[in-house]
């Protein structure tokens, strides 16, 4: 006798979030497993831009909850193979006070068209794998903080806008360092931030590095966490982390803590 059979094998795969609840400025992380096939997985939520990278059981991708994300429930859809799998984040307010603050001049036309130019395009850029492992350091030893993430501005007694950044006085010539391992992707003077330096560490994460007073490091640089990026000046040193083009809160980072670190 011969038997012949036709049959389809269809898995489907297996997702976990790091958790279900974040703070605004925190990330979720997002682990993908048990899947067939090649294909990268896409997520589609209204918290960001999220792309997915490879990992050794399958593919990660970290969900950022912006310092404006809206409070409540937002959908994460995912689709691996052909199907999806729809998971909810629900996004806690939260309150980081305000600062009061001089007043700054405005940017020229000129100067927000060059950082438009040199920046926006990183926001969009295919994820490299992930290079951090374990907690990150703050870039300056030595500071005092001056404005904080999510902090409103209050400027002659009027609130104004929310910071997405950390602002940190330090003396001039402090080092200023890697925050973890990655790749220089940004340095250069930019009129609307000074010397920048703009460091991708994989799955979407770049840190951005503002206000130096002079670059040791140029574009394409391989780095480990701590290594020298310049050094401070007379101005502050502006800290931002972002994946994608969203804002998360460096603090989180620094402290080894949130969905980064699933």
């Amino acid at each position: 006798y011969r038997y012949a059979f036709r049959f389809t094998l269809q898995a489907s795969a297996e997702v976990e979030l790091s958790a279900e609840r974040v703070e605004q400025g925190g990330i979720v992380g997002l682990r993908i497993s048990g899947m067939t096939g090649d294909a990268a997985p896409t997520v589609e939520t209204d918290l960001g831009n999220v792309q997915c990278v490879r990992a050794a059981d399958g593919w990660r991708a970290y969900i950022p909850a912006a310092y404006n994300a809206s409070s409540g429930g937002h959908e994460v859809n995912i689709t691996v193979n052909g199907e999806t799998i729809t998971r909810s984040i629900i996004v806690l307010p939260k309150d980081f006070g305000t600062v009061d603050v001089e007043p700054e001049p405005d940017a020229s036309d000129a100067a927000n068209t060059q950082f438009r130019n040199a920046v926006w395009g990183l926001y969009e850029a295919p994820a490299r794998e992930k290079m951090w492992q374990g907690g990150f350091v703050n870039p300056v030893e030595s500071y005092t903080t001056l404005v904080d993430y999510g902090q409103v501005r209050v400027v002659n007694g009027r609130q104004g806008s929310r910071s997405n950044s950390t602002k940190l006085y330090t003396i001039p010539g402090e080092p200023c360092r890697a925050p973890a391992n990655g790749v220089v992707v940004l340095a250069a003077e930019l009129a609307l931030t000074g010397n920048t330096v703009v460091i991708d560490h994989g799955c979407g994460l770049k840190s951005y590095l503002c206000g130096l007073r002079e670059l040791s490091v140029s574009e394409g640089a391989q780095l480990t966490q701590g290594e020298l990026v310049g050094l401070a000046g007379q101005e502050p040193v502006t800290v931002e982390m972002r994946i994608g083009n969203k804002s998360i809160n460096p603090v989180n980072t620094f402290k080894g803590q949130g969905g980064l670190f699933m």
